[in-house]
């Protein structure tokens, strides 16, 4: 049988891999990797970008750095947490935190615009994207009220993750957050910026573009029809009569654009419960075809639990389903007196959930790109170097069948199709294309899958 398929960082998934699934369901496996006792033990947030060396960087907002103790064999935390936003990085089952070692206390706030944080404001992680070797993160800045200020870009450097830089962002009007979603256009030399307005008791969704090598300079903004210079056109996403949650996720897939975000219960018991679905062909809307994917069951003291801010994190999903996670924060009945006292930590730890494709959208119907076989794969499909430069040397084990390899991009996308001469035992491909890319290996009855790293 195959060990592994793609990579490490997805071992979770193979339970799925090879079989259609028509509900969706809690990942167990993923959600026991964040139960942790060291470094970064609790937080919200829970927000991913994939590196390209095929680690992943976590944000998350107010946190809790160790401080876990156990009462009755029940894992416990403070009832204050202890930064404001951290980071983890993760390399498969591995994870470590990055902190401010030489500080102490809320100073140890990963990303911070002063070394006085006592009197710094709340800044909170959005989403963020590769740029050669920069990795760029959206951040907000919010107020005591909750109330959006200023935007701030964070780079980092790769693959030793320093800080670079923390700007603010003029072209971000104030009220508004922007950087919930970001993604590059299909040239790859603007982004598209998501954000939010908070109104009454809900959350619009707006969208602004810019040149990417020019984020902290002047953007454009979707007016519904076109775009403007002027912050002041700005109109919520069409189609988008709804209210999206704080954070949500836009990305395409398959020639189309979905947009994941979670019904508005923002801190409210027994309500915000659903994560739902929408679709569109463009990235500027309009979103329609709503479908709950998932409905959060996670209870406490007998009640439903606080839940928020459903994310989708796409570096771990396969061809017939993809990762969705959500926030928890405790229950309505708190064991917290005014501050003191302790809290179950699970009452303030990511859960995961897996969603098929389908639900999502009826015609992504499940057709695996990954089999079980009857042969170990490191005897039979073996590629070098990974990461590459494009330049790279398959090792195949000679079959009597005819053999295909086919070329994907990270949504699934068809590229190419290399044909494999009869009893070839090897191949090179030049590969042009960048980014994560998988190589499907296909004979008359399985397929074996390659996840695959390529910089130049």
């Amino acid at each position: 049988m195959i060990r592994k398929i793609f990579s490490v960082l997805i071992w979770s998934l193979f339970i799925l891999m090879g079989s259609a699934q028509s509900i969706s369901r809690v990942d167990t496996g993923f959600t026991q990797l964040f139960r942790r006792t060291s470094g970064w033990t609790a937080g919200d947030a829970t927000i991913s970008l994939e590196l390209p060396d095929q680690r992943s960087l976590w944000f998350f907002g107010d946190s809790y750095l160790n401080n876990v103790t156990s009462i009755n064999g029940q894992q416990r935390l403070p009832c204050i947490f202890s930064v404001r936003n951290a980071v983890i990085v993760q390399a498969g089952k591995n994870f470590s935190t990055l902190l401010d070692t030489a500080a102490k206390g809320l100073a140890r706030t990963f990303f911070k615009t002063s070394d006085n944080v006592a009197n710094d404001p709340v800044i909170w992680p959005n989403k963020g994207y590769i740029h050669k070797d920069t990795a760029f993160i959206f951040l907000s800045r919010v107020n005591s009220s909750f109330q959006y200020q200023d935007g701030y870009l964070a780079k980092m450097t790769l693959p030793d993750l320093k800080i670079i830089s923390l700007s603010k962002n003029p072209s971000i009007p104030d009220g508004y957050n922007f950087g919930v979603s970001v993604l590059k256009n299909l040239k790859g030399d603007s982004l598209y910026i998501y954000g939010v307005k908070p109104g009454f008791l809900s959350f619009d969704a707006f969208l602004a573009r810019c040149p990417i090598n020019k984020v902290l300079g002047t953007w454009d903004y979707y007016t519904g029809k076109g775009w403007s210079s002027t912050s002041d056109d700005l109109k919520k996403l069409p189609g988008t009569n709804f209210s999206v949650s704080p954070q949500y996720s836009i990305f395409p897939f398959k020639g189309k654009y979905y947009l994941v975000t979670q019904e508005v219960g923002f801190l409210t018991c027994n309500l915000g419960r659903e994560i739902y679905g929408f679709q569109s062909t463009s990235a500027f809307g309009p979103f329609t075809d709503r479908q709950v994917l998932y409905t959060i069951q996670d209870t406490l003291f007998g009640d439903y639990m606080k839940t928020y801010n459903a994310e989708v994190h796409l570096q771990f999903s396969d061809s017939c389903t993809f990762l969705v996670s959500y926030n928890v924060n405790g229950a309505c009945k708190s064991e917290c007196n005014g501050l003191v006292g302790s809290i179950p930590a699970d009452s303030y730890r990511p859960k995961f959930v897996r969603v098929p494709w389908s639900i999502l959208d009826p015609a992504l119907n499940c057709s695996p790109l990954t089999k079980s076989v009857d042969f170990p794969e490191s005897e039979f499909f073996q590629l070098f170097p990974n990461p590459s430069s494009g330049q790279i040397e398959i090792k195949i084990k000679p079959v009597n069948q005819t053999i295909s390899i086919d070329l994907f991009n990270i949504y699934g996308q068809l590229i190419r199709t290399y044909n494999v001469p009869n009893q070839s035992d090897h191949l090179k491909l030049d590969i042009k294309e960048s980014g994560v890319l998988y190589l499907r290996l296909r004979t008359k009855d399985h397929y074996l899958v390659k996840k695959l790293m390529v910089q130049h």
